[in-house]
């Protein structure tokens, strides 16, 4: 049990935010949307988180555009997508897009790049003239302006090098078409030159791209649009002929392109392109005052952010907000780069685990490009940073690498511009996760990932002692280290033990991370551990054999009565925990929540609740009338003045609560300054969505019971005062052995058990929502029988209403662990469970009366724990009274017959349920006080033809009635009654209150102040 406001046991490092998450208001509780099943196509169609970028990249309003961003970030697809939007945009004349060219490393590439874009957009374009008429125009006109030879025959080298090109796109016969323009061009040397473009850069080659694109441009309508990737790959010569380009385009001609900036060389290349993009807007305005638009534009990529993440992962069907750290993995695993969540997302889809995701080897090969061209110490600090996944804090930083804080700012920025740290980690420069893993496993050396493991190793212990908590992350990194650190497992107690552990042992040491509370020590019950275990974390072992192995390794302690197994985890050292923790985030897929209660109750709970004086909160399912007198001590404010304490009692209006989160049952009771202040709270949480998730798990609210409770207070007597009127005994305070005469022995354990259950079912059928709730039968109630009719041991079964007979067992049951071994004997799972064992011995007896005198106690118990002094309140009013005691008087006769119909009460053939009641309510005068006639109550029953018959009340005081008892004879003139047998007739006569108390069913009444003047 845990009291507001908590004190926090540890920490979840926050990952990267939830879509409208709030830190000021807590974590908002979301209804889940609904998403489609997975889909089979790319999970990269349609395109994510661009369209900004992909608005500036289809404007046009530069004739170049460059896109820059790490390897993976989405930049081919930008492109593409760029293409695609103009080729079929209706706002403007007809745009002519080539496809997209990739660039290679050869000299030369460069100008037969742009050729081959040229070849394909205007080969591609529809038209009239037909692709072969439209080359001879475009050939022609070229040839017609060109006043050098050179250039002449670079046009001709031109025809021949696209000559391929269409050949390949559209066929031989389209080829040999535009072949035939070209020797009525006298193109004779297009092949000799071809090559010659294929081989090296030439400014002349360049040119004769210019004079045809610009020729190919004025034959059209609208712009052309060429497209070339990869940039960065060019030759240092074809990069200064793309800067000559960049300065002067032919007009109505664009260029898009997509550069790398994964190196310092990429970095350089790319200002130089931007200043010249800038210098030629300049130069084309000739003033300052008002610049023409630029030549080229550079449109920079960045990480998808993270609600563009989770909106992707809904379009593939992958429901991240009922798994919540699932997007934090796969943003950490990926970070934010398209291609990577990409790859995730199939990886998820297909149901295998992130880390199946790497990098291609060229990503592989890069990051050992950029790790051999580090400096010295710029590599001695990467071999010691890469052992950590997430950047750690700024003093770990330097206390791993021995730098001061202005050095370590210094190497930060040369790890920027050397492309070692290319992504961004909480805010903070780090490395894309991918190329942490390649350094980590394919670069360093066994012996580099031992000394880097152990300095890293004991920087997160360290951490973690002088902060007092750690984080998942942290949890994880140190279990992943300490096999790479042997000296390090060695040093810390039960680390060793915390690496070997199986899976199934880490489900239930996750169960218990999650449910223990500074409030129980880290005493739970065995029974909410193992139904946790497996509904979060797979748990499907046997209880008993993993319990034992636990003990055995001194992780985990038990302890048990009839009622209750609880376990408690033993955690001897810190490290052994972090280990634990660690283990189960990489081996189970699922960071366990230190606390989870208080988590819930402070995230999703607390910012419903508004206003409140204190509260109460835990795991398990205690019964509203135990959180009721939770609510009652929550009453008394205890203040020490001079050594002296003082107690004072306020009546606070409460709420008793009980929240589900997936399969776990907790409970909650919370006080209020006021009931306006409850009511608000009352409605918040009543209103919430049915399809709303807390913590990855489905939340609901399962009571919401205002305290006290709404209404009178319940009849407690209900049900033993039906049993009376039916048979005629009284089981007000029956136990198991009371034998009643007119109820029929048991044969055997079975039948009498059967009959429990059918009693309790009756029972609840007949009870209202708060009635149930008071006698804890809101839940189906079953049993299961393990033994045979001398002794058996019988498991009280929640979800689940019959009885589980198993005979005697299969071996020889031990009293330890009861409640284990009779749910695995029965099979139980989902969310069956045992809630309480008890030994039955001795022959079988009919159970109805305890039975029916566990609804009177229980009932009782419930009034008693609503507030001082809670009772039915008699209206002085008589016609008032008479409806309620004609209320009682039919509820108690449709109990009867419910009770007699269903078998759990005999048939007596004899006695008639209806009766007409015909009370007397005596005052007593002042002065007058005969013993036995102060404010009493006198009835006369008898049998009904009618059914249930009707109570007749009539109040006096008299004073002929203020002597003796009256008889049979005097009831039947006050109340002009015909005639009646009075042989079958009843008369009772008692004090007021006890008298009206048991005529209305409840235990004890409060008379109204008139009756006493």
């Amino acid at each position: 049990m845990r009291w507001w406001p908590p004190r926090w046991p540890g920490r979840r490092r926050a990952g990267p935010a939830e879509p409208g998450s709030s830190a000021a208001a807590g974590r908002a509780l979301v209804p889940v949307q609904n998403s489609p099943s997975p889909v089979q196509h790319r999970a990269s169609d349609p395109m994510f988180g661009r369209e900004a970028e992909l608005d500036e990249l289809t404007a046009l309003t530069s004739q170049a555009v460059l896109i820059v961003g790490d390897s993976g970030i989405g930049k081919s697809r930008l492109l593409e997508a760029g293409l695609a939007r103009l080729a079929e945009s209706s706002t403007r004349p007809e745009v002519i897009c080539s496809t997209r060219v990739q660039l290679t490393r050869r000299p030369g590439a460069l100008q037969g790049a742009l050729l081959e874009a040229l070849g394909l957009a205007v080969t591609m374009a529809e038209a009239a003239e037909g692709p072969a008429r439209r080359w001879e125009r475009i050939f022609r006109d070229t040839l017609a302006q060109v006043a050098q030879n050179r250039v002449r025959d670079m046009v001709a080298g031109a025809h021949g090098y696209m000559l391929g090109i269409i050949r390949a796109r559209l066929g031989d016969p389209v080829a040999d078409l535009i072949a035939e323009v070209g020797d009525q061009l006298s193109l004779s040397a297009a092949d000799r030159l071809s090559n010659q473009i294929a081989a090296a850069s030439d400014p002349d080659a360049l040119q004769a791209f210019k004079e045809l694109a610009f020729c190919a441009s004025s034959l059209t309508d609208g712009p052309l649009v060429l497209a070339l990737d990869a940039v960065e790959r060019i030759s240092d010569d074809d990069f200064r002929m793309l800067l000559d380009l960049v300065e002067d385009l032919p007009q109505g001609v664009f260029l898009l392109m997509a550069h790398a900036s994964r190196a310092a060389d990429d970095l350089a290349r790319i200002r130089q392109l931007d200043e010249v993009g800038s210098k030629a807007t300049v130069a084309a305005a000739g003033n300052d005052d008002d610049p023409a638009p630029r030549a080229l534009r550079v449109v920079s990529l960045a990480p998808l952010p993270t609600p563009v993440v989770a909106g992707w992962m809904e379009h593939v069907g992958l429901n991240w907000r009922a798994a919540e750290s699932l997007l934090e993995d796969v943003l950490h695993t990926t970070g934010g780069y398209p291609l990577y969540v990409d790859q995730a997302l199939r990886a998820l889809a297909a149901g295998r685990d992130l880390g199946t995701v790497s990098g291609e080897d060229a990503f592989v090969s890069r990051s050992q490009q950029n790790y051999a061209a580090l400096q010295l110490d710029e590599q001695q600090v990467v071999t010691l940073l890469s052992a950590f996944t997430d950047p750690p804090d700024l003093p770990i930083v330097l206390e791993v690498t021995g730098l001061d804080e202005v050095r370590w700012t210094v190497m930060e920025r040369r790890l920027v511009e050397a492309r070692v740290l290319v992504t961004s980690v909480r805010g903070r420069p780090w490395f894309h996760e991918l190329g942490r893993r390649a350094i980590w496993t394919s670069i360093l050396s066994s012996h580099q990932r031992g000394a880097s493991a152990t300095v890293a190793a004991n920087a997160i212990l360290a951490s973690a002692d002088a902060a007092g908590s750690s984080s998942i992350q942290d949890c994880m990194d140190l279990a992943r280290l300490s096999r790479d650190a042997p000296n390090v497992a060695s040093a810390h107690e039960a680390l060793a033990e915390a690496l070997d552990l199986v899976s199934e042992e880490l489900a239930l040491l996750a169960a218990m991370v999650e449910l223990e509370e500074d409030g129980n020590q880290g005493a739970l019950s065995l029974d909410h551990l193992v139904r946790h275990a497996r509904h979060r974390f797979g748990f499907s072992g046997p209880v008993g054999t993993v319990v034992r192995d636990l003990e055995d390794k001194r992780l985990v302690v038990t302890a048990e009565n009839d009622d209750v197994v609880i376990a408690l985890p033993v955690w001897r050292s810190p490290a052994a925990k972090m280990a634990v923790i660690g283990r189960i985030a990489t081996d189970l897929g699922r960071g366990p929540i230190q606390s989870l209660a208080s988590t819930l109750f402070e995230e999703y709970v607390r910012p419903l609740l508004g206003e409140f004086h204190a509260g109460s909160f835990g795991v398990g399912s205690p019964s509203v009338t135990e959180l009721g007198r939770t609510l009652g001590q929550m009453e008394y404010d205890r203040a020490v003045e001079a050594g002296v304490e003082h107690v004072s009692r306020h009546d606070r209006p409460g709420l008793v609560i009980r929240p589900r989160l997936g399969d776990l049952r907790l409970y909650g009771a919370v006080n209020f300054p006021s009931t306006e202040l409850r009511d608000a709270a009352r409605h918040q949480l009543a209103s919430l969505p049915d399809d709303v998730h807390g913590l990855g798990e489905p939340l609901r609210f399962e009571v919401i019971l205002p305290w006290p409770a709404e209404g009178d207070p319940l009849p407690a007597l209900r049900f033993t005062r039906a049993a009376k009127l039916a048979i005629g005994e009284d089981f007000k305070n029956a136990s198991h052995f009371t034998k009643a005469k007119s109820l029929p022995p048991m044969s055997t354990v079975a039948a009498e058990l059967e009959l429990e259950l059918d009693a309790w079912r009756i029972v609840r059928e007949l009870s209202s929502p708060t009635e149930r709730l008071a006698m804890d039968i809101d839940q189906p109630y079953g049993l299961v029988l393990v033994g045979d009719e001398t002794q058996a041991w019988v498991g009280e079964v929640r979800g689940a209403d019959d009885l589980i007979d198993l005979g005697p067992p299969p071996g020889t049951l031990t009293s330890k662990r009861m409640f284990l071994q009779l749910e695995e004997l029965a099979g139980l799972r989902d969310d069956r469970h045992i809630s309480r064992v008890r030994y039955r011995g001795g022959t079988p007896s009919n159970p109805v009366p305890s039975v029916l005198s566990a609804t009177h106690k229980r009932l009782q118990a419930f009034n008693k724990a609503q507030r001082i002094g809670y009772r039915l309140q008699i209206p002085d009013d008589v016609g008032l009274l008479s409806a309620m005691l004609n209320r009682a008087h039919q509820q108690r006769y449709d109990d009867a017959i419910a009770l007699v119909d269903a078998g759990i009460l005999p048939q007596d053939s004899d006695r008639r349920f209806g009766r007409e009641v015909f009370a007397i309510i005596r005052r007593e005068r002042p002065g007058d006080r005969l013993r036995g006639f102060e404010h009493s109550l006198e009835t006369l029953s008898i049998p009904s033809e009618s059914a249930p018959g009707e109570v007749y009340l009539m109040i006096t005081d008299e004073p002929s009635l203020s002597v003796g008892f009256p008889d049979v004879e005097e009831f039947g003139r006050w109340f002009h009654i015909p005639e009646f047998d009075p042989m079958r007739a009843t008369r009772t006569s008692g004090r007021l209150n006890g008298a009206l108390a048991d005529a209305l069913g409840y235990d004890e009444v409060r008379l109204p102040q008139s009756y006493w003047t």
